[in-house]
């Protein structure tokens, strides 16, 4: 796919910097002041207010009053950030498209140096490393060291690679593990992949893990990538975000992405082993929740009314009975055994348990 055939006019900004807002009152000022003190002037941000009820869209309209590259949006119906980030990308005139999360914040020159290491190798994505913070630890630590040095991809196979890998990295021997984060915000993405590929997030609303999908997409489409080693995005752990509050349909909505996720590795034409990376997110994502479940604030009533709801997923039939749980660490394949075999007290165990030695 080439870069001038969908190139930004003269006109256009460098990078397209789009947020989607949904109750961020306590923390968007912060994001937001990052994003606009960034050294790489040529931008335009996008805010979509997802129909927030505190007051998160008149800070968006004060934002766009003081700075003439803030545009806002507010939506009539509220979707997710998915949603919300589509409509920004049907709006979006800057050369490179980014996402930042109303929680979160970016390092002052991470788009300046994104974009020339773009721009002066012709790539159509780029992706910086990404830390971790909170309120009570506010110096953000990195989420994982696996990039070591700036690197740039072009050999199909290994952007297939990576592309799948986005989803959970591999655990079966022999398999490389191409995984270099999966968040749509830790990287810049060239016009092209959106309109020339098509690509979007998934026009489901509220879906879970709809970055994983937009990024995979991404990568089928791309010929060029590169990791850059700077930890420029600093991701906020918020126990308030949509994925630490415990949601009865929560699961339910992440196994349907893992469902989808079955689904189009088989579609692109992947062997049947790369079925290991959409049983592996299967597994992770519902120890994941069960986990926020049981540590949450709910009476031990509520936890095991929402645990005797859940019906037996047949995704994780297959991830139960598949290679890969036979290849994960031993503490994971116990506590996934006691969710899929519905022993609630031994979970409980595991889980309180472990949150005890910690």
């Amino acid at each position: 796919m080439s870069l001038k055939s969908a190139s930004a006019t003269p006109a256009s900004p460098k990078v397209t910097v789009i947020v989607p807002v949904y109750n961020a009152e306590k923390y968007l000022r912060e994001c937001l002041d990052s994003i606009r003190h960034q050294s790489l002037e040529d931008i335009e941000v996008i805010l979509v207010n997802d129909v927030s009820t505190d007051g998160s869209g008149d800070i968006c309209d004060e934002y766009a009053a003081m700075d003439s590259r803030f545009k806002v949006v507010h939506l009539p119906k509220n979707g997710g950030p998915g949603i919300a980030r589509n409509v920004a990308l049907d709006m979006a005139d800057g050369e490179y498209c980014t996402f930042v999360d109303s929680d979160d914040r970016i390092h002052p020159d991470a788009y300046r140096e994104m974009y020339e290491f773009a721009s002066s190798n012709n790539l159509q994505i780029v992706r910086c490393e990404m830390g971790s913070f909170s309120d009570d630890s506010p110096e953000p630590v990195p989420i994982f060291h696996k990039y070591g040095e700036k690197r740039i991809f072009t050999d199909r196979q290994d952007l297939r690679e990576m592309a799948v890998c986005v989803f959970c990295s591999p655990v079966s021997p022999g398999r490389r593990d191409m995984n270099f984060g999966g968040s749509a915000c830790s990287a810049l993405h060239h016009r092209s992949l959106f309109e020339e590929g098509g690509v979007r997030f998934p026009r489901i609303p509220h879906m879970i893990s709809e970055d994983f999908i937009f990024c995979y997409d991404c990568l089928q489409k791309a010929s060029a990538v590169g990791l850059l080693p700077r930890m420029f995005y600093y991701y906020r752990m918020n126990r308030n975000s949509r994925s630490n509050v415990p949601r009865t349909d929560i699961l339910q909505r992440a196994l349907a992405t893992a469902d989808l996720m079955e689904s189009i590795i088989l579609r692109d034409g992947y062997e049947e082993k790369y079925l290991e990376h959409a049983y592996l997110y299967a597994m992770e994502i519902t120890r994941a929740f069960s986990k926020n479940f049981f540590l949450s604030p709910l009476s031990l009533k509520k936890v095991k009314e929402w645990f005797d709801a859940q019906h037996q997923y047949p995704i994780l039939d297959r991830a139960y009975n598949s290679e890969a749980f036979r290849h994960t660490p031993l503490l994971h394949r116990v506590t996934f055994s006691a969710f899929y075999k519905k022993r609630f007290y031994t979970l409980l165990a595991l889980i309180r348990g472990r949150e005890l030695i910690r």
